[in-house]
């Protein structure tokens, strides 16, 4: 039997899928984490939880989300490291800022070279990479779902943990 590390979305002020498809897989139990901290009666001072989802097909998990960007799903590996390029290149975020190497695979990822060619707005990802960078050590990213069977499926796995690492 073998262990599957779970995110801890009722601790997260702020939720970014990259094509997660938590409600859409009831059995994975991520919906009742996440339902955790949607409702806006909160006791004990705890302030509701935002969820940003950025998904190609409508899914029931991104309908739920506050705010879904539609990208398609063999983009997400690419938007995911732009987002990541922004925070550690960018921003000098995280103890990744520091690695030669992970800036060096990030270079080609900017935001404003890779928006127009995957069809995003750069305002819509500099805007969510902002709202991370507010968010960090209280905001979780999660992969998975249809986009993490692609042959992208690695690229866009790699940009949550890198994501995760660097907030």
């Amino acid at each position: 039997h073998t262990h599957v590390a779970r995110p801890r979305l009722d601790k997260a002020d702020l939720v970014v899928g990259l094509g997660a498809e938590l409600l859409d897989r009831p059995d994975d139990g991520l919906e009742r984490d996440l339902a955790t901290r949607r409702t806006p009666d909160q006791t004990g001072g705890v302030r509701m939880s935002r969820f940003i989802q950025l998904e190609g097909r409508l899914s029931l998990t991104g309908a739920n989300a506050d705010r879904r960007l539609r990208v398609r799903d063999s983009h997400l590996g690419a938007v995911g490291a732009s987002i990541a390029h922004e925070l550690v290149v960018v921003r000098q975020l995280g103890p990744l800022a520091a690695d030669a190497a992970v800036t060096s695979a990030l270079a080609p990822f900017a935001i404003d070279t890779v928006a127009p060619r995957v069809g995003v707005d750069p305002a819509a990802l500099k805007a969510l990479a902002g709202e991370l960078a507010a968010a960090a050590g209280r905001t979780v990213v999660v992969a998975g779902g249809s986009a993490s069977d692609t042959a992208n499926g690695p690229a866009v796995e790699l940009a949550a943990l890198v994501l995760n690492l660097t907030l």
